[in-house]
């Protein structure tokens, strides 16, 4: 599992709207640096990508470093086994997954933990009460077929509907 607070990592959702550039940039160059070691020492796709084409994790320092790493297709992700894209040690059965509406072709699995799930979450609101969401207002998502797998992720969501705040209505 890629170490995160998930106190510090609110606290920056929150913050990073009313800094500056400097900083922004010092930030995702810090977490792309953390990123980067962390996939190649715990992703075994990952580590078999940088070692086939000859990079390092120390050879990402920057944002503008990540094109020296190959880009992977879709098809290609897609073909793998879950063990093969998720980090060692996390059994893929026991994430949150959504599938895209696979637009394109096939839909993609993305697979997330509990927090992972939550940031996402907490980011998508930060963008819509941006857009100018306020906390009682009502706002639809269309999804395709339900998502089949277990629902015990869904407790903030039903926390949050007690108090009538992000209900969600099927």
């Amino acid at each position: 599992v890629f170490p995160w607070n998930p106190v510090s990592a609110l606290y920056s959702i929150l913050r990073h709207p009313h800094v500056g550039r400097d900083q922004l940039v010092a930030f995702q160059n810090a977490r792309v640096r953390r990123l980067a070691d962390h996939a190649y020492r715990h992703v075994p796709y990952y580590r078999e990508l940088f070692e086939r084409h000859g990079v390092k994790p120390q050879d990402i320092q920057t944002v503008e470093d990540l094109r020296i790493i190959p880009i992977t297709s879709r098809d290609e992700l897609q073909a793998l086994p879950a063990e093969h894209i998720v980090a060692r040690g996390v059994n893929p059965q026991d994430l949150i997954w959504r599938d895209t509406s696979g637009a394109s072709g096939k839909p993609l699995r993305i697979r997330r933990t509990w927090g992972e799930e939550r940031l996402h979450g907490a980011l998508r609101l930060r963008a819509l009460r941006m857009l100018g969401l306020r906390l009682h207002d009502m706002h639809c998502y269309v999804e395709g077929h339900p998502n089949q797998q277990r629902q015990d992720h869904q407790f903030v969501q039903r926390i949050l509907a007690v108090f009538r705040i992000a209900r969600q209505v099927f």
